[in-house]
């Protein structure tokens, strides 16, 4: 009972607030202050992170300054030769050949520098070399170079000599500033016999936009472990140096891993979000995830400017360590406030209970309500709020008893079919429990209302249910006349169907007809128009004929007056002209034969010529007749194709008015069917009418 006690509920909505009010305001202090120690974190890593880059840069610069320094020099010292032409020579030292003065005193300071940049303890230089181009040191030297190391300075040699242009022209440092003509800084090569590992840095030393030689200094890239690379505090804390490309210069964690890529560790994500990060150059810090093993770091990165590239001063810290602090912070935080929790949720019990005690004896009379027993008895009447509450409870129970028996008597009445019986009511019915009476007689009247007009209505519903099943049933009849009539039609109609389709393929035989005499009367006009064509050669031959035969007798007449002639000059002749006499008569003879001939042949081309006219009249009537043949032709077969396209539409109408019909003939069938449905239907809405009226006679009612 105590556990669902006002008091229990009270101080766990207390707790409850309490709670939500302290976890809400714990979580906002946890965020905080985690947030607030991670930036911490951040921030002193950050510049961790930017103080090893400044050692990194300050040891490359106080190292290149020196490569600087004789490059500067260089320069100088072609200015001066440039204006001295003639200039006194001394002996190399290096070489022991005669070279000029400035240039004797540059080899000098190229020493003096070389030496003072090695044995310095503010550099990180192991070597320091000066090679140039053939003959670009001294006319008188054609290739000049020497390097000064450790090794050899603390052996007690001063430096090593280049004999050859050959010895230094592919070294990397020097071809690639001579290709560049900018300075250069190598990837760090392992040192096996110092156990140390190097690079080289390249100045090349220009002239007039020439390259006159290179200086090589070589610095000790294992030096960079003077960085902060650890802490007592983080024990995973780490630092790497990265190339632009991030490949591993330099290693705190494993120095056997330098000069490896330093992105292969990592998962693709984390490879791609460094990526995309230094591209602009400047500090920043990610979470990313080693593909190993999947363990996760803070890495923080920031620039190294070595001469035109960016290198990269990285830290890490795992992720146990970088939220160690603010996890402790959290705990503290959360053990103080479950102790704060637990003693204000007790007092608040203890406090609230005792207040609340006396409400318990109302709860076992509201017990005995809810079981049905309205004779309680509550043993507290103090003058405040439960002792108020305890007697008003006790007269709603007088209340409620009174209501109910007189509620049980008249529901008893009613479902004994008295509906006459709340005119007794006299229970006094207060305040909320008035509706309970007005309900009570509202649902009389309501009841004996209904149940008269339910008495009238089965009435009216048992005459009007005999006059829809006649109608139904004459409905049904003549539904049933309508389908025979609309079947009757469908058939009359299918015959039509099938005649117009009989029809139609007669249309399409004839005008497929009509259509092969148009093609053979084309065919005989053509021929037709051929034969007029060559009639009409004839003729012209036949006159050509004529014009050569007039010709030829044109010929003839002059062959015999010349015969004519020939013969009056032999008789003048004559014997000497007997002979040439014969000879012309028979060419007279000739004539004359000719000449007949040609009239002959002539009378026989006249007579062609005319026959030829002739048969061209004939054939071109002919061709008038085909003409007419077949533009009569033609309007036939126009005609057919209307009547075929006329019968086809008619065809199309035939069918959609028998799928119409159809249609109406399915609708009618529906008709007839539901017509007896509803007769059916009112037959058996009368017999329940008739029942209707037998249950109403049970109930007493005002009518």
């Amino acid at each position: 009972m105590k556990n669902k006690s006002i008091a229990t509920k009270l101080a766990l909505r207390l707790a409850m607030i309490v709670t939500l009010n302290l976890v809400v305001l714990i979580g906002v202090s946890v965020w905080q202050s985690m947030d607030a120690v991670q930036s911490a974190i951040d921030l002193e890593f950050e510049i961790i992170a930017e103080q090893n880059a400044v050692l990194v840069e300050t040891m490359v610069d106080s190292s290149l300054v020196f490569a600087e320094g004789i490059r500067d020099y260089m320069i100088d010292t072609y200015e001066k030769t440039s204006v001295s032409l003639n200039e006194d020579e001394y002996n190399s030292a290096v070489y022991n050949t005669p070279i000029a003065f400035t240039n004797y005193l540059a080899e000098y300071h190229i020493l003096n520098m070389a030496h003072t940049a090695i044995m310095s303890d503010r550099t990180d230089v192991e070597e320091i070399g000066i090679y140039f181009e053939p003959y670009a040191f001294d006319k008188n030297v054609a290739a000049y170079g020497i390097h000064m190391t450790w090794d050899d300075l603390t052996a007690g040699k001063q430096y090593t000599r280049m004999n050859s242009y050959n010895e230094y022209k592919n070294l990397d440092f020097y071809e690639l500033a001579v290709q560049t003509k900018q300075p250069q800084i190598l990837m760090p090569e392992y040192v096996e016999a110092d156990d140390l590992y190097m690079s080289y840095i390249g100045v090349p030393i220009i002239y007039n936009n020439e390259v006159k030689g290179v200086v090589a200094v070589r610095i000790i890239i294992t030096n960079i472990e003077v960085t902060k690379t650890e802490d007592p505090r983080y024990p995973s804390m780490g630092g790497l140096i990265l190339s632009s490309d991030l490949h591993r210069i330099y290693d705190s964690l494993d120095p056997d891993k330098t000069l490896e890529l330093f992105t292969d560790v990592l998962d693709t994500k984390s490879a791609t979000l460094i990526e995309q990060n230094i591209k602009h150059e400047e500090t920043f810090f990610v979470k990313t995830e080693t593909l190993a093993n999947g363990k996760e770091f803070m890495r923080y990165f920031a620039p190294i400017e070595i001469l035109d590239e960016t290198w990269w001063s990285t830290v890490r810290l795992d992720m146990d360590d970088y939220q160690k602090s603010s996890r402790e912070l959290g705990v503290i935080l959360l053990t103080i406030a479950t102790i704060a929790l637990g003693f204000l949720v007790f007092m608040a019990t203890i406090v609230i209970r005792n207040m609340l005690k006396p409400i318990e004896f109302v709860v076992e009379a509201a017990k005995s309500v809810t079981k049905g027993n309205l004779d309680i008895n509550i043993p507290y009447n103090e003058q405040d709020e439960i002792g108020e509450l305890a007697d008003t409870f006790r007269i709603m129970c007088a209340n409620l008893k009174a209501i109910i028996h007189e509620t049980d008597i008249t529901l008893s009445e009613i479902a004994a079919g008295d509906l006459t019986t709340t005119a007794n009511l006299k229970a006094t019915y207060p305040g909320e429990f008035e509706p309970i009476k007005v309900s009570m007689l509202e649902i009389t009247d309501m009841l004996s209302s209904a149940l008269g007009k339910i008495s009238l209505a089965s009435v009216q519903v048992a005459e009007g249910s005999d006059s829809i099943s006649k109608g139904a049933n004459e409905l049904a009849d003549g539904s049933i006349l309508q389908a025979n009539i609309i079947e009757g039609f469908i058939n009359n109609t299918e015959t039509i169907g099938e005649s117009i389709n009989g029809m139609v393929q007669q249309v399409e035989a004839t005008t497929k007809l009509s259509t092969d005499a148009k093609l053979r009367a084309d065919r005989g006009t053509e021929a037709m128009a051929n034969m007029l064509s060559a009639m009409k050669n004839i003729n012209n031959s036949s006159l050509v004929i004529a014009t050569v035969l007039q010709t030829v007798d044109d010929i003839a007449d002059q062959t015999e007056l010349l015969a004519l002639n020939a013969s009056i000059e032999a008789a003048r002749a004559g014997e000497a002209g007997k002979g040439f006499a014969v000879v012309a008569n028979e060419v007279r003879e000739l004539a004359n034969r000719s000449s007949k001939t040609v009239k002959e042949i002539e009378t026989i081309i006249n007579e062609t010529i005319s026959n030829i006219e002739e048969g061209q009249n004939m054939a071109h009537d002919a061709e008038e007749s085909l003409n007419d043949i077949i533009e009569a032709v033609q309007g036939t077969a126009s005609f057919f194709e209307g009547l075929l396209k006329e019968t086809q539409s008619q065809k199309s109408s035939i069918n959609e008015l028998l799928h119409g019909t159809q249609e109406i003939s399915d609708v009618v069938q529906t008709n007839t069917a539901t017509s007896q449905e509803s007769a059916s239907i009112s037959e058996q809405l009368a017999e329940e009418a008739e029942q209707l009226q037998l249950m109403l006679h049970y109930f007493k009612f005002s009518k």
